[in-house]
């Protein structure tokens, strides 16, 4: 082997061995050359890194706060071309009609096809909105708010937090008096709302989520308020917290009936909350831009009722 004697008698010296021979160098050097993947290869792989990174975030949103869908979507600030990202929605969407592990995959999809969206993408949200699974409307709803350019979450705790409640204007007061609403039922029931400061707008939530077209959830929060009859919930949270202190088995009864109406409604039909922010968002869109940083009076007029 490696000479081109084929027959006949020689006498051989041997000086090498193994890989120290001229063939088992060449073998050595083989052994190290890495085939580089080709660039679609590549870009495959990134997106299948990003996406399942996604999905985990994705799966967290179900139990977490609004905002990390726009922490997602700042993460995920890049461009997945169409031609891997389109079919890759098609082969999901078949597979997303319920709440599954591919649901939140296709979800995942949806905040990259958001950030790079084609000419159907709008119609497509608009439709998904409607999805049943609440992990797909929700995305959906963010999607349909970056193709506006509007970050409604952002815009109003921008405001909130250079100037205050009062000087939000009355979109902007509805959406962060509702999104709170909404945000400390899902983590604590309407028992830790009124426990809560946040409770101090809910004469302004129940407003809110009637101009949003959820008069059944503003007729729920105003039944959780029953709670404090004969009288109404305090001003204040230290107040409200005393009233509570003396709270027994009717008021609980109350609180949980709230509850569970609440959580049941969130599946109905138009009754998903994130929807309906969403929804409320684009249509006044110029009080949500991303950061508002001209005048207070921008925008809708202000709500009669200010935060107490």
């Amino acid at each position: 082997m490696g000479t081109t004697v084929a027959r006949g008698q020689a006498t051989g010296i041997v000086y090498a061995t193994g890989i120290q021979t001229e063939i088992g160098k060449i073998s050595t050097s083989s052994e190290k050359i890495k085939s580089a993947d080709a660039p679609v290869q590549t870009e495959i792989k990134d997106v299948a890194k990003k996406l399942t990174y996604a999905t985990l975030i994705i799966a967290i949103i179900l139990f977490s706060p609004r905002v990390l869908v726009h922490l997602l979507l700042l993460w995920l600030a890049l461009q997945v071309p169409r031609e891997i990202l389109l079919p890759l929605l098609a082969q999901l969407e078949p597979l997303a009609i319920k709440e599954s592990r591919e649901g939140g995959t296709y979800a995942a999809a949806l905040v990259l096809y958001a950030n790079n969206p084609d000419d159907r993408a709008e119609s497509r949200f608009r439709t998904l909105v409607h999805s049943p699974s609440s992990t797909i409307a929700s995305t959906a709803a963010r999607g349909l708010e970056v193709l506006a350019g509007i970050d409604p979450h952002g815009a109003v705790w921008d405001v909130y937090g250079k100037r205050g409640f009062a000087a939000m204007t009355g979109p902007q007061q509805f959406y962060f008096a509702v999104e709170i609403y909404r945000d400390e039922v899902n983590n604590g029931g309407h028992n830790q709302y009124f426990y809560n400061d946040d409770s101090d707008l809910y004469r302004i939530a129940i407003e809110g989520l009637r101009a949003m077209g959820a008069p059944s959830k503003a007729a729920i929060l105003s039944e959780a308020a029953r709670a404090f009859a004969p009288g109404r919930p305090a001003p204040t949270e230290a107040e409200r917290r005393n009233q509570m202190e003396e709270f027994g088995p009717p008021q609980s009864r109350i609180f949980e009936m709230a509850d569970q109406r609440f959580y049941k409604s969130e599946n109905e039909p138009g009754g998903f909350l994130d929807v309906l922010l969403a929804q409320y968002a684009l249509e006044h869109r110029r009080d949500f831009a991303s950061v508002l940083s001209s005048d207070p009076g921008r925008g809708s007029r202000d709500i009669d009722a200010k935060k107490p």
